[in-house]
């Protein structure tokens, strides 16, 4: 216990109260004035979160895609969280969508719409490793019914604003409010692809002609095999190249720029 002199009391018991409170008053009001604001989210951290978007949607989609198929009381429950996802999701989801358009230049033409060809592989890559998760072929009608509960409840709870911090997610909202509408986003990319076609006949003499070009990263995505007619989309290190289009085994390529980086 600390004991006091009789000076040391009397000088505290006349020293005047504001003398002893100014430097306490005067620490108080510097912290609140050295509060710091915080930088705006980079482009980066946005685009980052707008892929993270993109890639939830394209699983979430395909699986409510392929549970809804099933019919029945699991089919009817993979609509009912498929409205309740588009409540939740849909317009963060347009906004990644809008945001990550307008840092490509990689559009093509397929029946008079236009698509992007880095989401094409990445709906492709993304839909069926979703699809290879879930399993339906392989399970039985019970397995399939646990499997597609289980991922449709997560659906239903989860919301796309829980990948990043509200600061890049009202960052992301505010700047694709000046970005132009889509019209194929990757939920049309799965309606229009809800099957990926295996290669045609132009297939392999497609890849011959193109490895030149690209001898180590080369990759080619059917898009169409309906002979005679043929769809293909090439990439070299990943980067979109051209949109392959052949008529009997005659091709011809729509080349695009590459993505802005």
């Amino acid at each position: 216990m600390m004991v006091y002199s009789n000076n040391t009391v009397a000088f505290i018991k006349t020293r005047p109260l504001k003398t002893l409170l100014s430097p306490l008053v005067l620490a108080l009001g510097l912290s609140a004035c050295q509060t710091t604001e915080l930088p705006p989210p980079t482009n980066a951290a946005i685009s980052q979160f707008a892929t993270d978007i993109q890639a939830a949607a394209v699983t979430d989609v395909t699986i409510m895609n392929h549970c809804s198929a099933l019919g029945g009381p699991t089919g009817s429950y993979a609509e009912a969280v498929r409205e309740s996802w588009q409540f939740s999701n849909q317009e963060l989801l347009a906004a990644a969508e809008r945001w990550l358009n307008s840092t490509r230049a990689d559009q093509v033409t397929i029946n008079a719409l236009p698509y992007s060809l880095t989401a094409i592989a990445d709906v492709h890559d993304l839909s069926i490793s979703a699809n290879e998760s879930l399993n339906l072929a392989g399970r039985n009608p019970n397995g399939q019914k646990y499997v597609c509960n289980r991922e449709l409840m997560r659906i239903e709870t989860d919301t796309y604003a829980e990948l990043s911090d509200p600061r890049t997610s009202s960052a992301l909202s505010q700047q694709a409010e000046s970005l132009a509408e889509l019209e194929t986003g990757v939920a049309d990319i799965l309606t229009r692809w809800a099957h990926w076609p295996k290669p045609g006949r132009s297939y392999i003499s497609l890849v011959e002609s193109v490895r030149a070009q690209c001898p180590t990263q080369s990759r080619i995505i059917t898009l169409e095999n309906n002979w005679p007619h043929e769809r293909y989309a090439q990439y070299c290190d990943a980067v979109p190249v051209g949109l392959h289009q052949c008529e009997w085994g005659a091709c011809s390529v729509l080349l695009t720029e590459p993505p802005e980086r």
